[in-house]
Protein backbone atom coordinates (compact mmCIF):
# COMPACT_ATOMS: atom_id res chain seq x y z
CA UNK A 1 0.00 0.00 0.00
CA UNK A 2 1.33 3.31 -0.66
CA UNK A 3 1.13 6.14 1.68
CA UNK A 4 0.95 9.72 0.40
CA UNK A 5 0.24 12.32 2.68
CA UNK A 6 -1.71 14.94 1.63
CA UNK A 7 0.59 17.82 0.23
CA UNK A 8 3.50 16.17 1.12
CA UNK A 9 5.23 15.08 -2.62
CA UNK A 10 6.36 12.16 -1.80
CA UNK A 11 5.37 8.18 -1.85
CA UNK A 12 6.17 5.66 0.44
CA UNK A 13 6.52 2.19 -1.27
CA UNK A 14 7.44 -1.59 -0.62
CA UNK A 15 11.31 -2.17 -1.22
CA UNK A 16 11.61 -3.90 -4.67
CA UNK A 17 15.00 -5.94 -5.83
CA UNK A 18 14.72 -3.14 -9.03
CA UNK A 19 14.68 -0.24 -6.21
CA UNK A 20 16.63 -1.75 -3.82
CA UNK A 21 19.41 -2.01 -6.81
CA UNK A 22 18.79 2.04 -7.00
CA UNK A 23 19.99 2.21 -3.48
CA UNK A 24 23.12 -0.01 -3.38
CA UNK A 25 24.12 2.72 -5.89
CA UNK A 26 24.45 4.84 -2.60
CA UNK A 27 26.65 2.67 -0.56
CA UNK A 28 30.00 2.22 -1.96
CA UNK A 29 31.81 0.29 1.04
CA UNK A 30 31.26 -2.09 3.73
CA UNK A 31 32.05 1.18 6.26
CA UNK A 32 28.99 2.68 4.15
CA UNK A 33 27.21 -0.79 4.57
CA UNK A 34 27.53 -1.11 8.75
CA UNK A 35 26.66 2.87 8.71
CA UNK A 36 23.43 1.87 6.66
CA UNK A 37 22.73 -1.44 8.45
CA UNK A 38 24.69 -2.35 11.23
CA UNK A 39 27.91 -4.35 12.09
CA UNK A 40 26.16 -7.83 11.18
CA UNK A 41 25.24 -6.66 7.15
CA UNK A 42 26.81 -9.01 4.85
CA UNK A 43 29.10 -7.43 2.49
CA UNK A 44 28.84 -6.94 -0.85
CA UNK A 45 25.16 -6.03 -0.56
CA UNK A 46 22.66 -7.64 -3.12
CA UNK A 47 19.45 -6.29 -3.73
CA UNK A 48 18.07 -9.49 -2.75
CA UNK A 49 19.70 -9.39 0.47
CA UNK A 50 18.03 -5.84 0.88
CA UNK A 51 14.80 -6.41 -0.12
CA UNK A 52 14.64 -9.94 1.96
CA UNK A 53 15.55 -7.61 5.17
CA UNK A 54 16.56 -9.02 8.31
CA UNK A 55 15.37 -10.01 11.73
CA UNK A 56 11.50 -8.86 10.25
CA UNK A 57 12.50 -5.37 8.85
CA UNK A 58 10.21 -4.57 6.16
CA UNK A 59 11.83 -2.39 4.04
CA UNK A 60 10.31 0.57 2.11
CA UNK A 61 11.28 2.81 -0.70
CA UNK A 62 10.48 6.47 -0.47
CA UNK A 63 10.17 8.55 -3.91
CA UNK A 64 9.67 12.53 -4.36
CA UNK A 65 6.75 13.75 -6.54
CA UNK A 66 8.70 13.12 -9.54
CA UNK A 67 8.83 9.37 -9.07
CA UNK A 68 13.10 9.50 -8.33
CA UNK A 69 13.80 7.41 -5.33
CA UNK A 70 15.16 9.88 -2.90
CA UNK A 71 15.47 7.60 0.83
CA UNK A 72 15.55 3.80 2.00
CA UNK A 73 14.16 2.65 5.62
CA UNK A 74 12.72 -0.19 7.49
CA UNK A 75 10.14 -0.85 9.95
CA UNK A 76 9.30 -3.80 12.11
CA UNK A 77 7.90 -4.75 15.04
CA UNK A 78 10.51 -6.26 18.53
CA UNK A 79 7.76 -6.76 21.04
CA UNK A 80 4.39 -6.44 22.13
CA UNK A 81 4.08 -2.22 21.55
CA UNK A 82 7.23 -1.61 20.22
CA UNK A 83 8.26 -1.11 17.05
CA UNK A 84 12.15 -0.91 15.97
CA UNK A 85 13.10 1.74 12.56
CA UNK A 86 16.02 0.64 10.79
CA UNK A 87 18.54 1.31 7.54
CA UNK A 88 17.34 4.94 6.79
CA UNK A 89 19.54 6.32 4.37
CA UNK A 90 19.06 8.96 2.07
CA UNK A 91 20.74 9.33 -1.44
CA UNK A 92 23.61 11.45 -1.43
CA UNK A 93 22.66 13.76 -3.99
CA UNK A 94 19.45 14.57 -2.18
CA UNK A 95 20.76 15.17 1.68
CA UNK A 96 20.08 18.67 2.89
CA UNK A 97 16.97 18.96 1.57
CA UNK A 98 14.31 16.83 4.65
CA UNK A 99 13.89 13.79 3.17
CA UNK A 100 15.39 11.91 6.01
CA UNK A 101 12.48 13.79 7.89
CA UNK A 102 10.37 13.04 5.72
CA UNK A 103 11.38 8.92 5.46
CA UNK A 104 10.93 8.99 9.28
CA UNK A 105 7.64 10.62 9.81
CA UNK A 106 6.47 7.99 7.04
CA UNK A 107 7.89 5.26 8.64
CA UNK A 108 6.62 6.71 12.02
CA UNK A 109 3.24 6.81 10.09
CA UNK A 110 3.32 3.26 9.56
CA UNK A 111 4.20 2.43 12.59
CA UNK A 112 1.13 4.16 13.71
CA UNK A 113 -1.03 1.40 11.78
CA UNK A 114 0.34 -1.71 13.42
CA UNK A 115 -2.19 -2.91 16.21
CA UNK A 116 -0.57 -2.40 19.57
CA UNK A 117 2.63 -0.24 18.34
CA UNK A 118 2.72 2.40 21.01
CA UNK A 119 6.78 2.89 21.09
CA UNK A 120 9.37 3.05 18.69
CA UNK A 121 13.19 2.33 18.86
CA UNK A 122 16.04 2.85 16.89
CA UNK A 123 19.95 2.78 17.00
CA UNK A 124 22.24 5.54 15.33
CA UNK A 125 26.43 6.22 15.31
CA UNK A 126 27.00 8.81 17.74
CA UNK A 127 29.60 9.52 14.90
CA UNK A 128 26.00 10.73 12.42
CA UNK A 129 25.28 13.78 14.05
CA UNK A 130 22.92 15.25 11.37
CA UNK A 131 20.91 11.94 12.07
CA UNK A 132 21.30 12.00 15.78
CA UNK A 133 20.13 15.49 15.62
CA UNK A 134 16.83 14.66 13.74
CA UNK A 135 16.07 11.89 15.77
CA UNK A 136 16.39 14.12 18.73
CA UNK A 137 14.05 17.10 17.19
CA UNK A 138 11.55 14.38 16.05
CA UNK A 139 11.07 13.20 19.71
CA UNK A 140 13.14 10.43 20.09
CA UNK A 141 15.29 10.37 23.28
CA UNK A 142 18.56 8.33 24.42
CA UNK A 143 17.51 4.89 26.49
CA UNK A 144 20.89 4.55 28.35
CA UNK A 145 21.93 1.08 26.26
CA UNK A 146 24.96 1.98 23.76
CA UNK A 147 26.69 -0.67 21.81
CA UNK A 148 29.74 -0.79 19.99
CA UNK A 149 31.36 -2.16 16.96
CA UNK A 150 35.09 -1.66 15.44
CA UNK A 151 34.94 -0.96 12.13
CA UNK A 152 38.11 -0.57 9.96
CA UNK A 153 40.06 0.05 13.24
CA UNK A 154 37.62 1.88 14.91
CA UNK A 155 35.70 1.90 18.02
CA UNK A 156 32.14 3.11 16.62
CA UNK A 157 29.57 3.50 19.52
CA UNK A 158 25.55 3.59 18.49
CA UNK A 159 22.69 5.07 20.91
CA UNK A 160 19.47 3.84 21.51
CA UNK A 161 16.98 6.16 21.18
CA UNK A 162 13.08 5.78 21.69
CA UNK A 163 9.70 7.86 21.72
CA UNK A 164 6.45 7.09 21.80
CA UNK A 165 4.13 7.11 19.28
Amino acid sequence: MDVRPPGSGHVLEPLTVHTAAEVLAWVSSRRDAVQFAGPDVAWPLTPELLVAGTSGHVPHALRDVDGRLVATGSLRRTGERVGRIGRVLVDPAARGRGWGRRMMLALLDRARDLPGIDVVELGVYTFNTAAVALYTDLGFRPTGAERSTVVAGEVWISLELRRPL
